[in-house]
């Protein structure tokens, strides 16, 4: 319901503002609950194969640079249309291409921005943690009885 709700107006039924003020409310707030239950019954282990494909071993690196291809596809997505100098061409292979053209350049720059920046911050986070850790002081035992006379 969330993603195909607007199937109606795309084949050219007539728009209705009353079930439209409607729907788009409701569909962003069913769309949050569905999601929040998903990952709900994943941390309470109640998810079965829906857990078990969530957490596959390979998404584990695909996992670690999806913030990297965040910060990184505007700015290859804006230099590609920046220094296009022609007319789009609108064909299905041209837009497949270019998908295909901006997922991979994405993930190239993501590995590289991850390598460069991401990685060396969480190496020296982790140092930081267990010098930290490390040299915590102990707590006041001046109240602990001692265990033999000479103490």
């Amino acid at each position: 319901m969330c993603i195909f709700y607007t199937q109606f107006w795309i084949y050219g039924k007539p728009y209705n503002r009353w079930i439209s003020a409607f729907i788009y409310p409701i569909t962003r707030i069913i769309w949050a609950i569905n999601t929040a239950t998903i990952i709900w019954m994943c941390i309470t282990g109640n998810g079965g194969f829906v857990n078990k494909f969530l957490s596959w071993k390979v998404f584990i690196p695909l996992s670690r640079l999806t913030y990297s291809v965040y910060l990184t596809h505007v700015w290859i997505v804006w230099y590609y249309w920046g220094s296009r100098r022609d007319i789009i061409d609108l064909n299905n292979f041209s837009f497949l291409t270019l998908f295909s053209f901006i997922i991979i350049m994405c993930f190239l720059f993501a590995t590289i921005f991850s390598l460069l920046f991401e990685s060396p911050f969480i190496s020296l986070l982790k140092y930081l943690m267990n010098y930290i850790l490390r040299n915590e002081k102990p707590k006041d035992d001046s109240n602990e009885v001692p265990l033999n006379i000479n103490e």
